[in-house]
């Protein structure tokens, strides 16, 4: 069965996980459309999806690659001087070591 995942990094707040229907984002309401998309959004955040983080390795060093540069950006670096120096602690942190190397 096909499904549509999201999976949700931003820096706003959102829940664990909520689904969208494309037929939400019209004004005229139908009780059974045609046509329907699902969307479900999964939040990878810190603190979030734990269970499946810790069961899927490369979305947890997805996760923790996107939180370090987060934060060598709040220390103000530049974003590429920010995205290099996390890539080389990944790797000699055995994050998604394959993937940068």
């Amino acid at each position: 069965m096909p499904r549509f995942v999201v999976f949700y990094n931003g820096t706003e707040k959102q829940p664990e996980r909520q689904v969208y229907k494309l037929s939400d984002s019209f004004c005229r309401k139908d009780t059974d459309p045609e046509l329907e998309l699902k969307v479900t959004v999964i939040n990878i955040n810190p603190g979030c999806n734990e269970e499946l983080l810790e069961k899927c390795e490369s979305l947890r060093g997805y996760m923790i690659f996107v939180k370090k540069v987060r934060a060598k950006r709040i220390a103000k670096l530049i974003l590429e001087e920010a995205v290099r120096q996390t890539m080389e602690d990944c790797i000699s942190q055995g994050v998604l070591t394959e993937f940068f190397r």
